[in-house]
């Protein structure tokens, strides 16, 4: 807490942009957003979620490496704390996030003893998928999580663990026992794959 930084915003203002590179992690002290995605260029942009005080949102892209995949706007006047990027790659993430091998992630999901989720786009996911996956793409968990059941342990796996690992934390800081498939699909075995049809 002590290397967070106290930020406040009026309502309609942006906290992140769509495309940006990931900076911060970012925790809701008081007032309300909403994440909005834009679908295209020139596309309509859809609301994905609704932020109360207590929620958090930023770790995507801090996790992934990659940019920003929805814009934050306030739609309260609201402050927020903010975390840099290293601070909560080593003061966070580590320790919350937790990796899987591949056989005890097998192990586990033939036991019944936990869910496969694929983290990849529906289209990735048509090309090849783990028999017996649901395909839960990152961007649009945060909305899926009100109907997933906290009791359930969940396997998570993207193509080399970077969207995993960023799911993974999410459903973590919502009471969520996740693990996430070291190496993702680049350490499976070809014959293990599945296509849709």
């Amino acid at each position: 807490l002590m290397r967070m930084t106290e930020v406040s915003f009026k309502a309609g203002e942006t906290v992140c942009e769509q495309n940006s590179e990931g900076d911060y992690f970012y925790i809701l002290k008081t007032g309300a957003c909403a994440v909005i995605r834009k679908l295209t260029t020139k596309g309509k942009v859809v609301k994905l979620a609704d932020l109360l005080a207590g929620e958090t949102f930023g770790e995507e892209a801090l996790i992934s490496g990659k940019k920003r995949n929805a814009s934050i706007v306030m739609t309260h006047d609201g402050t927020l704390m903010r975390l840099s990027k290293d601070d909560f790659l080593s003061l966070m993430n580590q320790p919350v996030v937790q990796y899987i091998e591949t056989k005890d992630a097998v192990a586990m999901h033939l036991k019944q003893q936990a869910i496969w989720i694929d983290t990849r786009l529906p289209n990735e996911y048509m090309l090849g998928h783990l028999k017996n996956s649901v395909n839960v793409p990152l961007v649009t968990l945060r909305m899926k999580l009100k109907q997933m059941d906290n009791k359930r342990k969940y396997l998570l796996y993207c193509d080399n663990g970077s969207r995993s690992s960023a799911a993974a934390f999410l459903m973590s800081s919502r009471g969520f026992e996740s693990y996430v498939l070291e190496g993702g699909m680049e350490s499976l075995p070809p014959s293990i794959l599945e296509k849709s049809a």
